[in-house]
């Protein structure tokens, strides 16, 4: 058993260092070019940043909201408010080593407003299982219908039928685990759109990024699907913290054969930045909605 502990910590270790050499290498190769992007000639860069943030926040917020819904449906009863704040202010836990303390400090939180620990671990199955469905849809049905896997150098040996196969393993595997955990995924319809919301959302930002602020045209339906399917593996991904370098490696070969490795690199750091600075942004405000809170319950 401790063998087996051992080794899934050196594979959680090796995912996150490979995914951060992946990224290094890339930066030193192409420093020149990165350098000379057009995005860091931009005069007011760290303002447009800051509002790429906000924007960010709003809609990531979208997250908390569907996890509250998930929460009620599984309790079959309303839930403060407050519940969504808790979901924003542990999320930032995400960035310590494990990529998993914010599922920890959830519970402690959402456990001193009443929420048992039965509906919060099945909430927390219920989060997953429905993050990773919403993702894929996008993703997959996006790719299948406009990606072209042989422009790629990296995916060349990927063809839809592959796809088509792996969407299929999915389902079923989707179907026997919500049987299994007595999980019916159709009444939470709401959740999906909240989900989808934010993926949408991401994709926007992306797309705004590269379209406006660093002169590449690209389709604002492919750069939202490959960014939502590189979010995706960073946030499954056991041990980087927030996914952070498994996301942006994803991101840089998924675009491959569409964006240079460069302006890849550049639009994933970009995002990455704006993305923390938005979810600290929430973390504060989190913090301050939840104070007042229980000074309204004393």
């Amino acid at each position: 058993m401790k063998c087996k502990i051992y080794l899934v910590k050196i594979l959680k270790i090796s995912i996150f260092l490979f995914s951060l050499a992946f990224l290094v290498y890339i930066l030193f190769d192409n420093y020149q070019t990165i350098k000379n992007n057009e995005l860091f000639d931009r005069k007011y860069i760290a303002i447009e940043i800051i509002i790429l943030s906000i924007i960010y926040a709003f809609i990531f917020t979208f997250v908390a909201i569907a996890w509250k819904s998930i929460v009620e449906n599984i309790s079959h009863k309303k839930i403060s408010n407050s519940l969504v704040w808790v979901w924003l202010k542990t999320n930032i836990y995400k960035y310590l080593p494990g990529n998993v303390f914010h599922y920890a400090g959830r519970h402690i939180l959402a456990k001193q407003i009443g929420i048992k620990h039965n509906i919060l671990l099945k909430s927390n199955i219920v989060e997953i299982l429905l993050m990773l469905s919403t993702s894929l849809i996008i993703s997959s049905v996006i790719l299948l219908l406009f990606y072209n896997f042989n422009i790629n150098e990296y995916l060349n040996v990927i063809n839809k039928n592959i796809v088509y196969i792996g969407l299929f393993i999915y389902g079923i595997i989707l179907i026997a685990f919500s049987k299994y955990k007595n999980i019916d995924l159709l009444s939470y319809k709401n959740t999906i759109i909240y989900y989808g919301i934010f993926f949408i959302g991401i994709g926007f930002i992306a797309y705004i990024v590269l379209n406006y602020q660093m002169g590449i045209n690209c389709s604002f339906l492919m750069i939202t699907a490959i960014y939502t399917f590189a979010w995706l593996v960073g946030f499954v991904t056991p041990g980087a913290p927030g996914g952070i370098g498994v996301r942006e490696s994803i991101f840089v070969v998924f675009s491959n054969g569409l964006l240079s490795m460069s302006d890849a690199l550049v639009l994933s750091m970009v995002l990455r930045i704006s993305n923390i600075i938005g979810e600290i942004i929430l973390f504060i405000i989190a913090e301050k909605m939840l104070i007042k809170y229980k000074k309204e319950l004393e």
